[in-house]
């Protein structure tokens, strides 16, 4: 099986992004997945701190 990554956020990430009711996690998600697209082009971030920090506090939240 071939995972792409238009998988991921078609049957993982962008269901639960559509369905989020806290604006504040909403638009947390939103930078997320934006400066994972800008990686993905070989981009830099302008806050890699800032990415770390909202990849740390989803997983936190996910986790319970």
């Amino acid at each position: 099986m071939t995972f792409c990554s238009s998988d991921w956020l078609s049957f993982g990430v962008m269901p639960a992004i559509e369905g989020e009711k806290d604006d504040t996690r909403f638009a947390e998600w939103s930078a997320l997945l934006l400066d994972q697209a800008i990686l993905a082009e070989g981009g830099q971030l302008e806050d890699p701190a800032g990415f770390v920090a909202r990849i740390n506090q989803l997983m936190l939240a996910l986790a319970g």
